[in-house]
């Protein structure tokens, strides 16, 4: 079974891998990783369920904004 991390935070962390590698595989801009593991940026659904794929952080953490009012 796959790992579980609860952030992409944790994930890069325990990974080792970079923003711009995670990126790079996802096929998306290393801006846009950053955003989303700052909490200031949250994915489409489309490329959430990547990302959970991908990385093993749950869908519903990386719908998760940590600005105004999103939760």
């Amino acid at each position: 079974m796959a790992r579980t991390y609860g952030s992409l935070a944790e994930y890069l962390a325990a990974t080792g891998q970079t923003q711009e590698a995670l990126a790079d595989a996802l096929g998306i801009s290393q801006p846009a990783i950053s955003g989303y593991v700052a909490g200031h940026r949250m994915p489409r659904p489309a490329l959430a369920l990547r990302l959970s794929k991908h990385t093993g952080v749950p869908v519903e953490a990386l719908m998760r904004a940590r600005v105004g009012n999103v939760a």
